[in-house]
């Protein structure tokens, strides 16, 4: 399933268009994308919120209407479908329309499928079928003891049908209410004046491996965001410290350096810890914030080492100047 709402749908469809061509070139079976405008966008809010990521979906729901119809338009190719049938999945009436008659101006409706949810607007949803000759209906299936995971996904229709953002909102007055129609006449021709050809980047592009060390202002305060395990820089940053540290007893050789093994060693890193919390103490605020920022930069710098078992850049970098 590609979601429309994501940048990179169209980027991953590119991907799996490439690799079922292959597979077909060595004799393999295409396979069969379902793509949605979007499945859970408050929660990829939270998401965000949490990590300190940017937000991995469009900002506004225009646009993620008009990727939807960028996505259908590469999709539905006669030289793609070969290889990659495609699942036209929503309940925008004025999409659905739109990808069955760009499907049979492309000759390839036999290469697509309409789905709707079971239960969401069934008048309209036996229109389409009628229409098209064909409609999936689907519906979350898990075992009893999970079923507060269907819960969840079943609750998210009502809120559907509660924003005035989405068509659903719309669907049982479109044919009664001309004001209703026109809004959504006007959102779907206003999606469809901003489709281009472009592939959009995804929103998140963290690479641990490149990133310059972010500095901060002087009386603000900020996290730097959580390292995202789902990039391939990240992925292919940690496969390296792993790789570095595997067999390596940086480690134990870590420990060594700083196990303590008599008392005379121990009197004097006590005297030393207690001497430099004095001249900490005779620092003033603004001092002492500016050795923080300066200890921020080096852990970022040096976010590597400490992973990968070896801390000594950090410390050298950060002590007080």
């Amino acid at each position: 399933m590609l979601q429309a709402y994501l940048p990179d749908a169209l980027a991953a469809m590119m991907r799996l268009q490439e690799w079922a061509a292959a597979r077909r070139a060595r004799g393999g079976a295409g396979i069969k994308v379902r793509l949605v405008k979007g499945a859970n966008l408050p929660m990829e809010h939270v998401e965000a919120s949490l990590h300190d990521w940017p937000v991995a979906t469009w900002s506004t729901k225009q646009e993620s209407d008009t990727h939807y119809k960028r996505v259908l338009d590469y999709a539905l190719r006669p030289e793609h479908v070969a290889n990659v049938r495609l699942g036209v999945a929503g309940h925008n009436l004025f999409d659905i329309a739109y990808a069955w008659v760009l499907a049979g101006q492309r000759g390839v409706r036999d290469r697509i499928e309409f789905e709707m949810l079971l239960g969401m607007a069934e008048g309209q949803a036996e229109a389409v079928r009628r229409t098209v000759g064909g409609l999936l209906l689907y519906v979350p299936v898990v075992h009893p003891k999970d079923f507060d995971v269907a819960i969840a996904y079943l609750v998210r229709r009502p809120e559907e049908g509660a924003s005035q953002d989405n068509f659903m909102s719309a669907v049982f007055d479109l044919h009664d209410d001309s004001t209703l129609f026109a809004r959504e006449r006007d959102r779907f021709l206003a999606s469809l004046a901003d489709l281009d050809d472009v592939v959009p980047l995804p929103n998140r592009r963290q690479d641990r491996a490149t990133e310059e060390p972010r500095e901060t202002s002087p009386g603000t305060f900020g996290n730097h965001p959580d390292t995202d395990p789902a990039l391939p820089g990240n992925r292919a940053w940690g496969r390296a410290i792993i790789d570095r540290v595997a067999g390596s007893d940086a480690g134990a050789a870590l420990v060594a350096e700083h196990t303590i093994s008599d008392e005379a060693a121990l009197e004097q890193v006590l005297a030393t810890a207690v001497a430099a919390g004095a001249d900490w103490g005779s620092r003033s605020g603004a001092e002492r914030a500016a050795v923080l920022r300066r200890a921020a930069v080096s852990l970022e710098k040096a976010r590597a080492e400490p992973a990968g078992g070896d801390g000594r850049r950090v410390r050298q970098d950060a002590r007080p100047g």
